[in-house]
């Protein structure tokens, strides 16, 4: 019992002292209870602060993932366009090869071509030969023939899976089966810088400067298009040789048309 009227009397010892109000101030229990919910405000102030910046970093994130989606569409469809202009590239260069072709000569023959584009020079085999973007999985093999502005411009002299290499007419590694049209005086054209040099023409060749020079039908394809006979040596010679103006200087050329042969009728 006396237990029991101790806890009554500190509890009424407590709201008294609480209820204190010092001069021209407020009473004790108003201060604590106005600290107390100022602290509370503050505290749920800061969890909303922080709710709202957890929300904020969110939308961030996942404004973020969509920029980084756009952005691989993006670079798929720009791979797409950037095939899509290599394509129409290639038709363009294919286009001029063969109107500048037929200019020069009504082939009785349908060709059978790709376009092959310049991707680098090596220097490991030839002096030099350049590497072409098509290979054995485009059908190309050892030997074709390549065409450049309206003539034969170079030859395939070695083959890879996706790419192959090729010397060109102004180098001296080149060598074509070519034919005198008209007339028939066959000979093998080979390379050179500025004039080709046909050799191991008969004895008794009757040939004239201006006559136009084709290849034979031992390379496969008759009538494509070398060059014009420039001047004819007979003197000192075991056979008689012509230089060969040619029709074309593949030099800096970028795109050519790899001949595959001849489409059936």
């Amino acid at each position: 019992m006396s237990k029991t009227i101790l806890q009554v009397f500190l509890l009424l010892l407590v709201v008294i002292v609480l209820s204190i109000t010092p001069p021209g101030g407020k009473p004790l229990f108003t201060v604590i209870g106005g600290s107390i919910i100022d602290s509370t405000r503050g505290l749920i102030s800061f969890w909303w602060n922080l709710g709202r910046a957890i929300e904020d970093w969110g939308g961030a994130i996942i404004n973020f993932e969509n920029v980084l989606r756009e952005r691989a569409d993006y670079k798929e469809n720009l791979q797409l366009i950037k095939t899509l202009n290599l394509q129409i590239e290639r038709l363009r260069a294919e286009n001029k090869v063969l109107r500048d072709l037929w200019k020069i000569k009504e082939l009785p023959i349908n060709l059978n071509f790709i376009g092959a584009r310049v991707i680098g020079t090596d220097f490991s085999i030839f002096s030099p030969s350049l590497i072409l973007d098509r290979g054995a999985r485009d059908g190309v093999v050892e030997g074709l023939t390549l065409l450049y502005g309206g003539g034969v411009a170079g030859k395939v002299v070695r083959v890879f899976e996706t790419t192959s290499l090729a010397v060109l007419t102004n180098n001296e590694d080149f060598a074509i089966g070519g034919m005198v049209d008209p007339g028939g005086e066959m000979g093998v054209v080979r390379g050179g810088k500025e004039n080709l040099n046909m050799e191991f023409l008969s004895l008794n060749l009757q040939i004239q400067v201006g006559q136009l020079v084709v290849s034979s039908s031992r390379e496969g394809i008759f009538g494509l298009p070398i060059g014009k006979i420039k001047s004819v040596d007979v003197v000192g010679k075991i056979t008689p040789s012509a230089k060969v103006e040619p029709l074309v200087n593949p030099a800096g050329g970028r795109f050519f048309l790899i001949v595959l042969g001849v489409n059936p009728d």
